[in-house]
């Protein structure tokens, strides 16, 4: 959809009731002859700017004849809508119609969901040899279905519809990440000795292997595309891999000895953002460029671990620091201004979203409920507590969802694994909005 400035400079500002009608090609010449004589205000329309309706965005609603009518695609996201009602205050959908326009309300107005947390866990896994380490990413959510954990030495895929749990083949020494590919069922891993695997979670082997990266822990994984993999270290380098041609296409040094916890792509693959232990949240530009350059950063308190894009806005990005800062920051990287931000008293380990507003905290020292659900009220620009999931000890390290589902889970040093479904409010008992869970906890061991 687009709209063509007027360029009557008399007219002055664009007036959104006002949009042109292209003269009929038909030969009906007695429509043409009643068009001609139609009053003042018709003509005034003709002359005025014209609105160019897409086919990509419209579903027409009638035969496809001249004097179909039209309707206007409803908004999927808060932002489509803001946006349509923005530019199109008074818009009718009857554009192909020679009709005054009428203020358009959208048929499907974009509302949020509401969540109703459980109270109870819906399993419990047991997970020793969880690695007690702050920058290490050990567990990840993949594509049907699959929950990937390093336990030590080995990665342990299981399978959340059948519950099978299986093990890949071990490495000499410990792993410290874990991603999965956006697409298909496979994932990376890092280990501490520098080496970076590609597995098969469906064969359960390995299908390549990139030793010495740089000669240090592999700390973060991020995937640009289904082919196409960025790598953290623990010296501050970063990393990028293009698995069709098995090699290494672009590296730089973000600081020198930095533990480069965090790599998250954007959803177009332009901008990724990196956090390390040097405090700094840094944006990186690949946009027409054989090497990223630096977009613009901004800073923290402490180490930055939890980092990640916003899903209802490509342009903001939500970060929190480590346990010397313990706040939660959006960041508008377009503008390079602070949306907003709020202290939660609690060492941030990790975050994962439900939709464009719920996400999930999992948080370290300083406080007793390690897994919080929070809000981001656009409207507002403020971050707002929502609930807490109970029945977890030590600090969560990381929590995933399902890409599929509004379950997640979270890692913790407790040696759990622990399991919750949200579902959607029907009704708020005890006014906290929390429902009981279905069942009580299973203890299912992962080895």
């Amino acid at each position: 959809m687009s709209v063509r400035p007027n360029s009557d400079s008399s007219r002055g500002r664009f007036d959104p009731t006002h949009y042109s009608l292209m003269e009929p090609s038909h030969s009906d010449s007695d429509h043409l002859k009643e068009w001609r004589k139609s009053d003042s205000r018709k003509r005034e329309l003709h002359t005025a700017d014209r609105f160019i309706p897409s086919r990509c965005a419209m579903e027409m609603a009638g035969s496809g004849t001249f004097g179909a009518t039209y309707s206007m695609k409803p908004p999927e996201t808060l932002y489509e809508k803001w946006l349509a009602e923005a530019l199109f205050p008074y818009y009718t959908p009857r554009t192909l119609l020679y009709a005054a326009p009428h203020r358009y309300t959208f048929a499907a107005k974009a509302e949020m969901v509401k969540w109703s947390f459980p109270r109870h866990k819906e399993r419990v896994l047991d997970a020793p040899n969880v690695c007690d380490d702050f920058y290490r990413r050990n567990l990840d959510w993949g594509p049907e279905s699959l929950v990937g954990v390093n336990l030590g030495n080995a990665s342990y895929i299981r399978n959340n519809i059948s519950g099978v749990i299986s093990q890949c083949p071990a490495q000499p020494v410990d792993l410290c990440s874990i991603k999965w590919n956006p697409v298909t069922a496979e994932f990376a891993s890092g280990d501490e000795n520098s080496t970076l695997i590609l597995t098969d979670a469906i064969a359960m082997a390995r299908i390549q292997q990139c030793s010495n990266v740089d000669g240090t822990s592999v700390l973060s994984i991020g995937w640009r595309t289904p082919t196409e993999l960025t790598v953290g270290t623990d010296s501050g380098g970063i990393h990028h891999f293009d698995t069709r041609i098995r090699r290494r296409v672009w590296t730089f040094q973000t600081s020198i000895n930095a533990k480069n916890s965090a790599i998250e792509w954007n959803r177009d693959g332009s901008l990724f953002a990196t956090g390390a232990n040097d405090n700094v949240v840094r944006i990186y530009d690949v946009r027409n460029t054989e090497a990223p350059k630096q977009f613009n950063s901004y800073s923290h308190n402490a180490a930055v671990k939890a980092l990640h894009w916003m899903p209802g806005n490509p342009s903001l990005l939500l970060s929190g620091g480590g346990t010397a800062d313990k706040v939660l920051k959006i960041m508008n990287v377009a503008l390079d201004e602070m949306v907003c931000e709020r202290a939660v008293r609690a060492q941030i380990c990790s975050v994962c979203f439900l939709d464009n507003q719920y996400f999930v905290l999992g948080l370290g020292y300083g406080t007793d409920t390690p897994v919080q659900i929070w809000r981001y009220v656009p409207t507002l620009k403020k971050i707002e507590k929502v609930a807490v999931m109970p029945h977890v000890q030590g600090r969560a390290l990381d929590v995933a969802k399902d890409p599929l589902s509004p379950e997640f889970c979270a890692l913790s040093t407790d040696e759990t694994l622990s399991f919750w479904l949200p579902r959607i409010a029907e009704k708020e008992e005890d006014g906290k909005g929390l429902i009981p869970g279905l069942r009580d906890p299973l203890e299912i061991s992962l080895r």
